[in-house]
C-alpha cells in the first residue's frame, strides 16, 4: 500500500500517525510537507520518504498563499512519479484544498479543528474551498464528534470519527508521594486557551486556604507568557506558579503524573478535541475543562473530571476545592478517566481504524 500523505510535519499528530503507520511493513509513505521538517521527528526507514520546503508559517500571508501554488506543482510530479494508491491529506483548508485539485479518485481528508470552526466564516471565497476539498475526498475523517458535526454544515457525506488517540504505556500513572497539592496545565500560552483564567481560579482557591501547600504547574510557552507572569506578580502568586516553559513530549507523562488535578480552561468555542486532558485521564489525574467544544465530550461530568463555564474563576476554584477535600473523588475520577480512555482513545485502537479505512478505501468503488 502506497500513500501520500498531506500534512504539517512538525505536528506532533503527524509524526504520531506516520511514526504508527510505517511499523507496518506492507506501508510504504511519502509525507510531503509545506514546512521544513526536522528529520529527528522521524526514523531513518526505507517505507518512509519526506519531501518539506520552507517555513511558509513563518512568510506574510499573501507571500504564503503564492508559495502554496508554487509548490503544488512539485505535489503534481510527485503524485505522478510516486504512483500512490491513497492520497490523504491532514487538515481541509491548506492541505486539503491542495490535494482536491490533485482530482484523485482514491483522496482522504481528516479535519482537524480550525479548519472548520474558523477557517470557512473569514471570507465566502473560505467557504468554498473547504466544500470543495469535501466534495472531491472520497472518505472524510474527523477526530471528534463536535467536529464532525461542524463539518456537516459544508457537505453532505458521512464522516468517520478516527480520534487522535494516545499510547497508553507511555501515559500512565507513576506512584510517587508529595506533601503539595498541585493543580496544572499543559498547553500553549495564548489567550484562549485560558491560562489567566486557570491564574485567577488558583488564587481563589489559595486565598480560601493560605496555610495549604499548594503549587499550580503550568507546561508550554506562547506569546501570553509575559502577561501571565505579571499577572502572577500582581497576584504574589510567583513563588507558587511554576512557568515550565516548553517540554519534549516525551516529558509530557512526567509532568501529568506531578499534578493532583489538571485543567483546561479554554475560552475558545471551537476547542476541537482536548488531547492533554485524555493525556492527564491516562495518568488517572481527573481533569477540570470549560464547557466548550469537544471537552466536554471528552471528559465526562462527575464521572472522568468536572465540567465548569468558561471564563468563570470562581466556578472552576470550586471545583479545584471539590477534588482537594475529597480525595476519594478525585481518586475515582482518575480511575474512571483511564478506564474511559483506554476504551475510546488508545492509540494502537485508533490506528487499526485507520488502518482499516485505507484498506476499505481500496476496496470501494
Amino acid at each position: 500500500m502506497k500513500i501520500l500523505i498531506l500534512a504539517d510535519g512538525n505536528s506532533a499528530h503527524t509524526q504520531k500517525w506516520i511514526n504508527g503507520l510505517i511499523g507496518d511493513k506492507g506501508i510504504d509513505i511519502i509525507l510531503w510537507s509545506l514546512n521544513k521538517v526536522d528529520p529527528l521527528f522521524y526514523p531513518e526507514v526505507e517505507n518512509l520518504k519526506i519531501i518539506s520546503y520552507g517555513n511558509i508559517q513563518g512568510e506574510k500571508p499573501l507571500y504564503a498563499k503564492t508559495l502554496y501554488f508554487r509548490y503544488f506543482y512539485d505535489l503534481v510530479k510527485i503524485k505522478n512519479s510516486y504512483k500512490p494508491n491513497i492520497i490523504h491529506a491532514h487538515y481541509a483548508s491548506s492541505y486539503g484544498f491542495l490535494g482536491s485539485l490533485l482530482n484523485f479518485k482514491n483522496y482522504i481528508v481528516s479535519i482537524w479543528g480550525a479548519d472548520v470552526f474558523d477557517f470557512p466564516s473569514d471570507s465566502v471565497f473560505n467557504k468554498w474551498v473547504i466544500k470543495h476539498s469535501f466534495r472531491k475526498a472520497k472518505i472524510l475523517l474527523s477526530t471528534s464528534e463536535i467536529m464532525a458535526e461542524e463539518s456537516m454544515k459544508y457537505t453532505k457525506k458521512s464522516i468517520t470519527v478516527v480520534p487522535f488517540g494516545i499510547d497508553l504505556e507511555v501515559f500512565q500513572k507513576v506512584e510517587n508521594s508529595r506533601e503539595t497539592f498541585t493543580i496544572g496545565t499543559v498547553k500553549t500560552l495564548e489567550s484562549k486557551y485560558g491560562i489567566d483564567t486557570l491564574i485567577k481560579a488558583f488564587k481563589i482557591f489559595k486565598d480560601k486556604y493560605p496555610n495549604l501547600n499548594t503549587e499550580c504547574i503550568i507546561v508550554g510557552e506562547g506569546r501570553e507568557r509575559d502577561a501571565l507572569v505579571k499577572l502572577c506578580n500582581n497576584y504574589n502568586l510567583s513563588s507558587c506558579v511554576q512557568l515550565v516553559g516548553r517540554v519534549k513530549y516525551s516529558e509530557v507523562p512526567k509532568w501529568h503524573n506531578k499534578l493532583d488535578v489538571y485543567l483546561s480552561l479554554s475560552r475558545l468555542d471551537s476547542e476541537s478535541f482536548g488531547v492533554s486532558a485524555i493525556e492527564a485521564g491516562a495518568c488517572e489525574v481527573p481533569a477540570i475543562v470549560a464547557s466548550v467544544g469537544g471537552l466536554p465530550y471528552v471528559v465526562k461530568n462527575d464521572i472522568t473530571g468536572i465540567v465548569v463555564e468558561k471564563d468563570n474563576p470562581k466556578q472552576a476554584a470550586e471545583a479545584i476545592e471539590k477534588l482537594y477535600l475529597n480525595t476519594d473523588l478525585r481518586l475515582d475520577l482518575g480511575r474512571n478517566a483511564r478506564k474511559h480512555i483506554k476504551k475510546k482513545y488508545d492509540f494502537n485502537d485508533n490506528l487499526r481504524q485507520m488502518i482499516g479505512i485505507y484498506e476499505n478505501s481500496m476496496k470501494l468503488k
